[in-house]
C-alpha cells in the first residue's frame, strides 16, 4: 500500500498541519499505522499501514466506491481531486463512468494536470483498461478505536 510523508500529505489534503498531526497520532495510537523515523538530514518521516491498518482496506474500498456513486446518485458535485489517488483499475471498473463525467482521466489525471506547455488540454482515455495500467495506491485518513 506505500507509505506517505507528512509534507506531501499536507500537499495534498486540504487539512491543517495541526489535524493532520493529531490524526496520525491516533491513527498510531489504534494500530492502524506505524511510523519510521530515518536518521538523516534533513530528517525523514514515513508512514505506513500496519496489518491491522491493511484488514481495513477492503471495508474502506467498499464504503468510497459507495459514497462517490451516491454522491453522483444525489447530483451532489464531485471534484475531480477526489479521484487523484484512486487511480487502480478496481476504481475505473467500478467508477469509470463517473470518472469520464467528471472530466477525470486516471492514467492522466485532472484537466488541469493535463495541459500541455501550451495550454491546450490532452485527451481523455481511450478506456479503462488503458486508463488503469499504470495503477496506483492510495490512503485515507480514519479515526479508529472510537477516539477523537
Amino acid at each position: 500500500f506505500g507509505q506517505i510523508r507528512f509534507n506531501q500529505t499536507l500537499k495534498q489534503l486540504p487539512i491543517s498541519e495541526k489535524v493532520l498531526a493529531q490524526q496520525l497520532r491516533e491513527l498510531i495510537r489504534d494500530g492502524l499505522i506505524r511510523r519510521i523515523s530515518y536518521d538523516t538530514i534533513p530528517p525523514r518521516v514515513e508512514y505506513v499501514l500496519t496489518r491491522s491498518g491493511e484488514k481495513l482496506i477492503p471495508a474502506l474500498d467498499i464504503l468510497y466506491i459507495w459514497s462517490i456513486r451516491e454522491m453522483d446518485a444525489r447530483e451532489i458535485p464531485i471534484d475531480a481531486d477526489n479521484f487523484a489517488v484512486h487511480r487502480s483499475e478496481k476504481y475505473v471498473d467500478a467508477l469509470g463512468d463517473i470518472m469520464e463525467a467528471n472530466h477525470f482521466w486516471p492514467d492522466r489525471g485532472t484537466p488541469a494536470q493535463r495541459k500541455t506547455p501550451g495550454g491546450a488540454v490532452k485527451a481523455p482515455f481511450s478506456g479503462k483498461k488503458a486508463a488503469a495500467r499504470k495503477g496506483g495506491g492510495f490512503f485515507i485518513l480514519v479515526t479508529a478505536g472510537g477516539s477523537g
